[in-house]
């Protein structure tokens, strides 16, 4: 079994069909699982690598690029760079704006007729 990932492989197995890039991380998706990361199952957290204590380092990391950030925009020396991210909303928009094709992949409500 992989080092990461391990509920979402499981399930492959256990379900026949793939979850990968279809579901959130092994550690979110194990939460709805059946008791993979709940507590009293260190067994099951341990068999599967659920790393209980990544959100809380990525929240820390992330807090901590908010505030060079805020620095470098108060500092009006500091040259400010644009660019687009890697979210889907703003390809979309650009799409909308400017009427280049673009194949976005997502969920979209069905209308009845």
């Amino acid at each position: 079994m992989p080092e990461t990932n391990r509920v979402r492989y499981d399930l492959f197995k256990r379900l026949g069909f793939s979850l990968l890039n279809r579901t959130e991380s092994s550690k979110h998706f194990s939460e709805y699982g059946p008791g993979s990361s709940k507590r009293g199952q260190e067994d099951l957290i341990k068999n599967f690598n659920i790393p209980l204590g990544e959100y809380p380092r990525r929240c820390e990391t992330q807090i901590a690029k908010w505030e060079r950030l805020r620095n470098e925009l108060e500092n009006p020396d500091t040259p400010l760079e644009v660019k687009r991210s890697i979210e889907f909303g703003s390809l979309i928009i650009h799409s909308l704006q400017t009427e280049i094709p673009r194949i976005v992949y997502g969920n979209v409500p069905m209308k009845t007729f």
